[in-house]
């Protein structure tokens, strides 16, 4: 990846901004050399520059971190932090497979509080098999009181082709129902709401002051560039992204070949599509400004127009912005769907 990135910089191309956030993720980036993840900063600081403002974020698995490395990382510059604890509850972690234990969760916390990280995001999901509503809760509370500054609270959804989906279709694996599964995302609103965290996207909590910098780029459609396997870029209106195979990706870059695998130049109705998609996933909705500016507003606003007043209910539309009621946004795939029908 060191490879992409340095021939990427040396490159003619380069935006003139300095860059405002850096995310390392996919995978498990906190098990890398810090010296290699601090070489990746030094090259990107020393030929592009960084924000005053940079926010550089580190993903890290509990059962994976030491305080020494820690301490490392906060020494080279990382000043946020996304700890996947998923739950607070051993029974949780052992059905989602996770090696860390609840115990070890708690205490990389704590570690990375006292090293000095004053940016911290944990990861939760709910939904887990064997997950009730009283689990749910309690992991919840534990999560508000560890004064943390971002929550990432997800709905379990298992991927067609693996074992896990096998195996609860095959009832040997029993999920909470669908009822269950909205009582606990209503929950969390509610909850993280009372502890002080602001819901502004549909999986994203955070205390005032401390939302994800680099996730907003994302759901603003702001351009990105991405480094290593299969990793997505989008830059002026065209996507690209790398091969997956690591073997491949690593043959190309010695060979002083492009780990590009393909790339698409979006259309009007991709571009609206996306927009729209993006958009409703927010608290802050679609500025209606936007939205009229494009070719397709008219279809999509008579779209809006033809589905019943229950349909229209879900929505909040003024003059400003178009966007979903809050409570509504853990059915915002299938409604987007209504609303972009025929574009």
């Amino acid at each position: 990846m060191n490879l992409e990135i340095e021939e990427w910089l040396d490159s003619t191309n380069l935006p003139n901004s300095p860059i405002k956030t850096i995310y390392f993720g996919g995978g498990t980036p906190s098990i890398a050399p810090v010296f290699e993840i601090g070489k990746i900063l030094n090259n990107l600081k020393n030929k592009r520059g960084f924000a005053q403002t940079i926010e550089v974020t580190l993903e890290m698995n509990p059962g994976e971190i030491s305080r020494q490395k820690l301490v490392e990382f906060f020494q080279i510059g990382i000043n946020r932090i996304s700890i996947g604890c998923q739950s607070f509850l051993d029974a949780d972690l052992s059905n989602l497979g996770r090696i860390h234990s609840s115990k070890q969760a708690l205490q990389v916390v704590e570690l990375a509080k006292d090293v000095g990280f004053q940016n911290i995001g944990l990861d939760l999901i709910f939904g887990i098999p064997e997950q009730t509503f009283e689990d749910w809760k309690r992991n919840l509370t534990v999560a508000t009181n560890l004064d943390v500054q971002h929550l990432s609270v997800y709905n379990l959804t298992p991927e067609k082709g693996t074992k896990f989906y096998e195996s609860i279709f095959s009832g040997d694996v029993k999920m909470p129902d669908e009822i269950i599964q909205e009582r606990m995302f209503l929950l969390a609103q509610t909850i993280l709401a009372e502890g002080g965290f602001e819901q502004y996207e549909i999986s994203n909590y955070a205390k005032k002051g401390f939302r994800s910098q680099h996730n907003a780029n994302y759901w603003s459609r702001t351009d990105y560039r991405g480094f290593g396997p299969s990793a997505h870029s989008f830059v002026d209106g065209k996507r690209f992204w790398n091969v997956r195979d690591l073997e491949e990706y690593t043959k190309r870059l010695l060979r002083g070949k492009s780990p590009i695998d393909s790339s698409e130049i979006l259309s009007s109705a991709q571009k609206f599509t996306e927009l729209v998609m993006m958009g409703l996933r927010t608290a802050r909705g679609i500025s209606m400004k936007d939205l009229k500016r494009k070719k397709l507003a008219d279809q999509f606003f008579q779209n809006y127009e033809n589905l019943d007043a229950e349909f229209q209910k879900k929505f909040i539309v003024n003059s400003e912005f178009f966007k979903l009621e809050p409570e509504e946004w853990l059915l915002c795939d299938s409604l987007i769907e209504k609303l972009l029908a025929e574009i």
